[in-house]
């Protein structure tokens, strides 16, 4: 199973507030449909506004340096869970995205900074338990 996985930052004229409003009820009803339509099995939202990384950094500074130092900033990610990374591609071909979804991230996304990695995930404890 591969995973893209899109490090966001929201545009610098958004407020945090409107960009996780955006991205739930706005962006997330308009892809999540089209997504699966080509095969996409996952897609999750993974939100970290300023206050909940201010939070972490300040209790995480127990483990040493690397782990309250080297907090990412980014306004979230979202994780893409495909059984091959063709899927993601056409999706992207079809006009759906041009017309709708491809403006709609633009409206909060700040592409310049965001970053993308691409791999697979391996699974070791799920809903608890061990695999």
């Amino acid at each position: 199973m591969y995973k893209v996985t899109i490090h966001a930052y929201r545009r610098k004229d958004m407020s945090e507030e409107d960009f996780h409003r955006h991205w739930t009820n706005i962006h997330a009803p308009k892809v999540s449909a089209f997504l699966r339509k080509y095969g996409i099995v996952g897609y999750t939202q993974y939100h970290t506004p300023s206050w909940v990384r201010a939070k972490a950094s300040q209790q995480l500074h127990t483990l040493g340096p690397f782990a309250s130092d080297n907090l990412v900033d980014y306004d979230g990610y979202v994780e893409l869970r495909m059984p091959e990374l063709d899927c993601y591609e056409r999706a992207r071909r079809d006009p759906y995205y041009a017309q709708v979804v491809k403006p709609d991230e633009e409206a909060f996304f700040d592409f310049e900074r965001s970053r993308i990695t691409v791999g697979w995930e391996e699974v070791y404890i799920e809903g608890g338990e061990l695999r």
